[in-house]
């Protein structure tokens, strides 16, 4: 019952933004709007926030602060707060994923969690009409119809990396 009560969900768009980017600096500015909608009973206020944000060449940061974009939204139930930010990675390519800490009128404190989603300087991602079946080193395979929910797919230095459930997998296709 506690999950209807107390129910975050959090919905992202991202954006590369080539005009603020240096691919000779090795600097790929990335903007993001998060849509936080407050689908429990229950209102509640964004307290903190707890970013973990990667690249491609796995390199972490962790981000913590008091609310967003200088504020600490209070939803009612069936509210929405929608906001803009941005972040700068070394590469093209990157994720983040997170939380946000939040105070619930009747005092519990609970975390909405931030789903992963990708950056990408990427133009365009390909993915083949027929499906895709993938094997990584250790064995596992992953097959994909076109129907499948897809995974974020890349090519970067003859490396293909496959975002799925919070798992890095590296291919090399020589």
């Amino acid at each position: 019952m506690d999950e209807e009560k107390y129910n975050i969900q959090v919905s992202v768009t991202t954006r590369f933004l080539n005009d603020r980017s240096s691919s000779a600096d090795n600097k790929f500015v990335f903007a993001y709007t998060i849509t936080i909608s407050n689908r429990g009973t229950v209102g509640a206020q964004l307290m903190t926030r707890h970013w973990i944000v990667k690249d491609s060449d796995e390199r972490e940061q962790h981000v913590h602060g008091e609310g967003v974009v200088g504020e600490q939204p209070y939803l009612n139930p069936g509210e929405r707060y929608r906001y803009t930010s941005g972040t700068i990675l070394e590469n093209p390519i990157g994720t983040m994923e997170g939380s946000y800490q939040m105070v619930a009128d009747d005092g519990t404190i609970f975390d909405a969690s931030i789903p992963m989603f990708v950056l990408s300087a990427r133009s365009s991602l390909h993915w083949p009409s027929s499906g895709l079946n993938i094997q990584v080193p250790n064995g596992e395979s992953f097959g994909f119809n076109k129907f499948a929910s897809r995974p974020h797919f890349f090519a970067h230095k003859h490396v293909h990396r496959i975002f799925r459930s919070k798992r890095i997998f590296d291919l090399n296709f020589a």
